[in-house]
């Protein structure tokens, strides 16, 4: 009893890291996009930023939530794969249908003027954002406590430095077009 609570503990202690790095981030980048960014660059970003952490809980939370639900039912059984199968079989399906079905639709059908790039992205951010959230549960179900303190971290880290990319290849194509 007593090394389970030890380990309950240290795996607190990593969720506690992860979470109070992950917000850290988030606070730091405003003023670091905000001097990086003029106001119309930012209001871009932003606006991706904000659809994508709005829309993605919507998606990935049941999805989340059964795949803690049902994972220490499947471990208790001994048909873990079958589960993982089950999970990794649908990826491929959901990103198929926001990168091959919504963006094309986006970037062809839908009136959006000038920000037909950045809600393309946009979609693009989203589908693999909830991927990423999908897979972050797996990791926490599994009870990988500093695995998920890393991914927690390092994926936050690259969604900010990929997403100023993002927003200045998007800033300069409309800029070139004007």
């Amino acid at each position: 009893m007593r090394d389970r609570l030890i380990e309950i503990g240290r795996d607190s202690i990593w969720y506690f890291v992860a979470s109070a790095v992950g917000s850290a981030l988030g606070f730091v980048s405003i003023p670091i996009f905000t001097r990086l960014f003029v106001p119309s660059e930012y209001g871009i970003y932003s606006l991706v930023s904000t659809v994508v952490m709005i829309g993605s809980p919507l998606v990935y939370v049941w999805l989340s939530a059964s795949a803690m639900r049902f994972y220490p039912e499947h471990a208790k059984e001994g048909t873990l794969d079958v589960y993982y199968s089950t999970i990794y079989h649908y990826m491929p399906h959901f990103l198929l249908l926001f990168c091959g079905a919504l963006i094309p639709l986006a970037a062809f059908a839908l009136p959006l003027g000038g920000q037909r790039a950045a809600v393309c992205l946009g979609i693009g951010i989203f589908a693999f954002n909830t991927i990423y959230m999908v897979l972050l549960t797996l990791v926490r179900a599994r009870q990988m406590a500093w695995q998920y303190c890393l991914f927690y971290v390092l994926v936050p880290l690259g969604r900010y430095v990929v997403g100023a990319g993002m927003v200045s290849l998007v800033v300069g194509a409309v800029r070139r077009r004007c």
